[in-house]
């Protein structure tokens, strides 16, 4: 997002190396509410709030939730029973607006309205905000100068707006009237890391915003090749979403309407192989009001589950982001260099 009168420029340092030890996933929550529902129709917060906390407490995993700051602020007892169930809070936006649309003015009204969020949540939670992720991740460009500069302007370190486009997305079975494409991928999974799937990985990612010094002839597509990891933007650390988002393999079912199960058998399976494929960092994103809905809760305990089969150790953002500037400290000069 660019409009005249507003200009800022973006130095970026290289992608950073995971921290060390095990494999770390991130699971997400985007926590919406009737905000980000693209719909109006009947939706009990609460109890979609109590089944997913429920969820990962089942499966012992901390959550980073990204809420809506007016959601946050309308139900400061969800807001407490989330962060007291020891999972992180970080901001969605004020009222899930569409940040890519904003006027100079409009964007000075959002960063008040930012700034009251994260007061209230630091109020109800004793812990300020240290992240970000914007409504509809910015696209199609995912990056605007001028709202990162805000985002840092008001203690930001980290945001997620990078989102990564799998090629097993595009097997989704309503999109090919038939599941033999994906089931196929399941029996063969060597076709997912062929030069097939690289080349389709690089087409579907072209206009990605990855790091400024990326994006000479050959860099970005090294940076997408080897993982995507994180990498700093001035003073944010960006981290890519590394998995399907829950809509973009179940679509945007009403939280009372079933999924087909062959799309939920579909959904499993691509994420499951995006955790099997993980490497230092992955990442699970969910919608409160996807995946709490009907018989779709199911899918998240059975992705939990799978996530001790691969080895993988859940943390919190803070969490990983605490053991990165950890290593930053203990090996200044190292960790901004591509393994």
């Amino acid at each position: 997002m660019t409009s005249p009168g507003r200009p800022g420029r973006s130095v970026e340092s290289p992608a950073l190396p995971c921290p060390p030890g095990a494999r770390s996933l991130l699971v997400c929550i985007d926590y919406e509410g009737r905000w980000g529902m693209p719909f109006g129709a009947p939706y009990d917060l609460e109890a979609s709030t109590e089944r997913i906390l429920a969820a990962l407490a089942r499966h012992g995993v901390a959550a980073t939730f990204f809420m809506v700051g007016e959601l946050a602020t309308e139900h400061p007892e969800l807001t407490r029973a989330i962060s007291s169930a020891g999972h992180e809070i970080a901001l969605h936006g004020w009222r899930h607006e569409r940040l890519d649309r904003l006027s100079t003015r409009e964007l000075v009204s959002f960063g008040e309205r930012l700034a009251y969020a994260t007061a209230a949540i630091e109020t109800i939670t004793g812990t300020r905000p240290a992240g970000f992720r914007a409504p509809y991740l910015l696209a199609p460009r995912f990056f605007d100068a001028e709202l990162y500069a805000l985002l840092a302007g008001h203690g930001f370190r980290w945001a997620s707006n990078q989102e990564i486009r799998h090629v097993v997305e595009l097997f989704r079975p309503d999109r090919l009237r038939t599941g033999r494409p994906w089931q196929y991928l399941r029996s063969h999974p060597g076709l997912m890391r062929g030069a097939g799937a690289r080349a389709l990985l690089l087409a579907l990612n072209a206009n990605i915003h990855g790091p400024t010094s990326l994006r000479r002839e050959g860099a970005k597509a090294r940076w997408l090749l080897s993982g995507y990891p994180p990498f700093y933007r001035d003073a944010l650390l960006e981290i890519p979403l590394y998995s399907p988002l829950d809509c973009d393999l179940l679509k945007f079912p009403a939280p009372s309407a079933s999924s087909p199960e062959p799309l939920l058998d579909f959904a499993r399976f691509a994420l499951e192989s995006c955790l099997t494929c993980a490497r230092d960092l992955s990442m699970l994103t969910f919608h409160d009001w996807i995946i709490a809905g009907a018989n779709r809760l199911d899918l998240l305990d059975e992705v939990l589950s799978f996530v001790s089969q691969v080895k993988l150790q859940p943390v919190t953002v803070e969490m990983w982001w605490s053991r990165l500037a950890q290593r930053r400290q203990q090996t200044p000069g190292q960790v901004d260099l591509n393994r």
